[in-house]
């Protein structure tokens, strides 16, 4: 149940699909979507590489594949429950309940505080994502007129001052163990994330940094196509919208105008059993504040109030530690090297659009004319996206297709000149309807 097969239409009016076949296989993990490009060759296309840069390097320079990168507003960053996921609640566990159910120490904000100023954004980008990655203080990323100032201070590791600040706020370890304690619950976290290299290379080194302050870390990592696309009530133990940890790591981004992204925190928007978990609010958190300044910015028009308005609310849920962002993170993707015409955009590459859809709208295969196909391998890592479907015309000139989910829960379509409805695929965070193109 891991691939989508598309044959050509044969009713299909005007020009003919440059492709006969399509194959969207997805599953796994990015290394191995890697692999299959630029080792085997058995497929043409792979995207979102969240591997090792040497990694990726290496397979380019022996293999008949290249890297493509594009920057887009995607961040990788750790999102801290604002619930409390004890197992001993049962039902509750991880659950709202109108703020009657808080973490028991991670929204004493000393605690999140200290937490953000032990990481080194720097190392991680460095070691764990090179020429993929930069450090980032923000969740807002670009366009370069919406990003903040404010926070720049967190690129800068500060072990001493985190171990202060804990200090001084109460959280001491009592009883000599090594690990503090806050209204006598030891600081003891579990930190999930999905499977893949880069991801449990930097929990190891968080982890590591948070040990320096006196919090013990459980390192959890779970499939990919659970985490993200897993049913929320059938994979609970391992769906990041049940939230069955204590803080948890991935990467989300905002569009070209951050108004639908910055929507995800609202309280109406918190994640809980009355919406199926199906909303965008993974931290739990709810913040009047927050809402308030939203709704002057859905009144905005371009220009600088829109601008301030969105410093503002990216600064309110930075600076109350609700996520911390790490690692602004290009979109990578691979390709054979028959495979023609592939230019990314980084801002359609991110959830707005599959970058299956962007890249597809002048693909061909060099010296082929019909008949060709293409196989696309994804380790899919992404909780908004699932790409659908391409086609090429015969000039090299064709159609992207996506679906997603967006900020409101409601299945959302983007296509041009639809013709025939081919197939339904239920990929667990809804049901999407795949339909070919001319």
């Amino acid at each position: 149940n891991d691939q989508v097969i598309y044959e050509r239409n044969p009713f299909i009016r005007g020009d003919s699909p440059y492709f006969d076949r399509v194959v969207l296989k997805g599953g796994g993990d990015a290394i191995s979507a890697a692999r299959a490009v630029m080792e085997t060759g058995e497929a043409d296309y792979a995207w979102n590489l969240q591997v090792e840069p040497e990694i990726l390097t290496g397979m380019e320079a022996a293999g008949p594949g290249k890297v493509v990168v594009a920057s887009s507003g995607l961040v990788e960053r750790i999102v801290v429950n604002q619930t409390n996921p004890d197992p001993a609640l049962g039902d509750d566990r991880s659950e709202y309940l109108d703020g009657q159910n808080p973490h028991p120490f991670l929204t004493y904000m000393p605690i999140p505080q200290a937490m953000s100023m032990a990481i080194d954004r720097g190392a991680i980008s460095e070691k764990l994502y090179g020429f993929a990655g930069m450090p980032t203080c923000n969740l807002v990323t670009g366009p370069p007129r919406y990003v903040s100032t404010a926070n720049d201070g967190c690129l800068s590791r500060d072990i001493a001052g985190a171990n202060k600040l804990l200090d001084e706020s109460g959280v001491v370890d009592t009883d000599g163990d090594g690990i503090r304690e806050h209204d006598g619950v030891p600081l003891r976290i579990t930190y999930q994330t999905s499977a893949n290299v880069v991801r449990e290379g930097t929990q190891a080194l968080i982890r590591d940094w948070w040990r320096q302050i006196g919090i013990e870390t459980e390192l959890v990592q779970h499939d990919a196509g659970i985490f993200f696309g897993g049913d929320p009530v059938a994979d609970k133990e391992a769906s990041l919208r049940r939230f069955f940890a204590d803080v948890q790591m991935y990467t989300d981004g905002s569009d070209i105008d951050p108004q639908q992204y910055l929507s995800g925190p609202l309280c109406r928007h918190i994640q809980t059993r009355d919406n199926n978990w199906a909303l965008e609010n993974s931290a739990r958190s709810c913040d009047p504040e927050y809402d308030a300044l939203f709704a002057q910015l859905e009144q905005s028009r371009i220009g600088p109030e829109r601008e301030a308005l969105v410093k503002q609310l990216n600064d309110i849920h930075v600076q109350n530690y609700y996520e911390i962002p790490l690692v602004e993170r290009g979109f990578v993707s691979a390709h054979l090297n028959t495979l023609k015409g592939v230019r990314i955009n980084g801002w359609e590459a991110s959830c707005g659009t599959s970058p299956i859809g962007s890249v597809s709208r002048s693909w061909s295969i060099a010296g082929q004319v019909i008949g060709g196909r293409v196989v696309v391998g994804t380790g899919l890592d992404h909780p908004w996206c699932f790409p659908v479907a391409i086609t090429a015309s015969e000039d090299g000139e064709g159609s992207g297709f996506w679906l997603r989910r967006d900020r409101r829960g409601r299945s959302a379509a983007g296509a041009a000149r639809v013709r025939r409805l081919l197939i339904t695929l239920d990929v667990g965070l809804a049901r999407y309807t795949g339909m070919w193109l001319p």
